[in-house]
């Protein structure tokens, strides 16, 4: 357990004091170190025994058989004896047994496939929220300290020549509170995203705390927005993704298990060897020995409708799940229009706040050259300040919204980054 903790600290203080953060690093140890991921290995291992376990029923098993009885008359008898047994017929049930078996170990490795894949994109996503909330909070802190340039060089310019008026200066001082508060709020979505993060890393509470001088200026070593184009044979991908290839192996078990539920009504044969002694008070000295060996037949005559309750039972679990599965791929085709529709639009916002952010930074210059001598009044100045942040953070918000649209993409896809 302290080997645990230790190599927890470890992996934190690396992440929290490194210059540089690269995604695929991330992908990397969230991989390597994410419990559902290692739960998901352990069921495969579970599904893989089960298979073998169901393909031991058909195979011939040996048992030993050992017996006393003691009779009214105080004699005291013994018998040993090998029972061999072989199932030669039940209708299938074995096989489908085993087949039922063999889909629940595809079925295993496709979802770790799946949770792989989900885990990568997790972590791209959180990847990228933190790189959004810290330049957010970069930006708040550029305008904050913009602010408080411009107020502490009007007060000054107040305290000699009577101009900004007193309202003018409790006019910058209210968009001072604003931008503190504003700042305040940015550097706790930071951290929560960088906890977000840190989290994914190491598949543990993040047991770090606050600290003022650990490193939040980190260099994200990744493209800025996603690529988001899409393949040939998107269709295709759509409906072999991984959701819709794991509702195929449901479907596929569902139709077994109605044939397994079936294959009540047939008789099963086994074939039956047994090769033993007996010895005591009722037997020579020496003891008996016996053979014999036969086929013997069971058959179901009648279980108060039992079994054809369980055959209807999973007929109609089976028609369940055809249901579901015409209804998921229209979802999968409905999700996909959406995330077509939203990237889109996305691509036009990251354009269009990128030429409202250069004007409206470009504005904000002129302001504040033309403050310099105040020929443009505080209430003006403020406005063009305000302007400028917000037009950054749209830009900011435009670009995480495509990231975060395309990695929708990928994860409907079936893709990795």
């Amino acid at each position: 357990m302290l080997r645990l903790f230790f190599f927890v600290f470890l992996i934190l203080f690396a992440f929290v004091s490194a210059a540089e953060l690269s995604l695929q690093e991330c992908i990397d140890t969230a991989l390597s170190n994410n419990e559902t991921v290692k739960i998901q290995e352990l069921k495969i291992e579970e599904a893989r025994a089960k298979v073998w376990v169901k393909t031991a029923a058909l195979l011939p098993n040996l048992g030993l058989n050992a017996g006393y009885t003691r009779l009214r008359t105080e004699t005291d008898d013994y018998t040993a004896s090998l029972a061999l047994n072989q199932p030669l017929f039940a209708g299938g049930k074995y096989w489908q047994d085993r087949a039922l078996a063999e889909l629940e170990l595809q079925q295993a490795e496709l979802e770790l496939e799946k949770v792989k894949q989900e885990l990568a994109l997790d972590v791209a996503a959180a990847y990228y929220r933190l790189w959004h909330a810290q330049d957010v909070w970069s930006a708040n802190e550029q305008s904050l300290n913009n602010l408080r340039a411009y107020y502490n060089k009007s007060r000054q310019l107040s305290e000699q020549t009577k101009l900004p008026r007193p309202e003018e200066l409790l006019q910058i001082e209210v968009q001072l509170g604003s931008m503190e508060i504003a700042v305040d709020n940015a550097e706790l979505a930071w951290w929560q995203a960088r906890n977000l993060l840190s989290n994914l890393l190491v598949g543990l509470p993040v047991k770090s705390t606050y600290r003022d001088d650990e490193s939040r200026d980190f260099t994200f070593a990744a493209e800025p927005t996603l690529n988001a184009a899409l393949p040939e044979n998107v269709y295709d991908k759509v409906e072999n993704n991984y959701t819709r290839r794991l509702a195929a192996l449901t479907e596929r078990q569902r139709e077994i298990a109605v044939k397994s539920a079936e294959s009540a009504y047939w008789p099963q044969v086994n074939l039956q060897a047994y090769t033993g002694v007996e010895w005591g008070e009722t037997f020579p000295q020496d003891g008996t020995t016996y053979s014999q060996w036969g086929v013997a037949l069971q058959m179901l005559l009648f279980d108060f409708f039992k079994t054809p309750a369980q055959v209807q039972q999973s007929a109609k679990a089976y028609e369940q799940t055809l249901l579901n599965s015409e209804l998921l791929s229209r979802n999968e085709l409905i999700k996909y229009s959406d995330i077509l529709v939203a990237l889109r639009a996305a691509g036009k916002k990251i354009k269009q706040t990128a030429q409202n952010a250069d004007r409206a930074e470009r504005s904000l210059r002129l302001y504040q050259e033309r403050g310099q001598s105040y020929t443009a009044n505080s209430k003006q100045l403020l406005d063009a300040e305000q302007a400028a942040l917000q037009a950054r953070i749209s830009q900011l918000d435009s670009a995480l919204d495509h990231n975060l649209q395309a990695i929708e993409l990928k994860r409907l896809l079936g893709e990795s980054l």
